[in-house]
């Protein structure tokens, strides 16, 4: 059985998924890799709006 994989320069497809029909499973890894980069992405950007909070707190107390 084939998988789908982010290999961190683009999406890989497992050639073998593509032969083998197992296009279920191949669609199934597919949607919970782009579930878990857009939970990646909202994560990175809730912690750089938490370093700009803290970033402007610092810049208060300095004043």
């Amino acid at each position: 059985m084939g998988d789908v994989r982010d290999t961190g320069n683009g999406i890989h497809i497992d050639a073998d998924a593509l032969e083998s029909g197992g296009n279920n499973n191949m669609l199934e890894d597919w949607n919970k890799l782009q579930r878990v980069r857009a939970g990646t992405l909202c994560l990175q950007q809730h912690m750089k709006i938490a370093g700009r909070k803290k970033e402007k707190q610092k810049q208060l107390l300095n004043i």
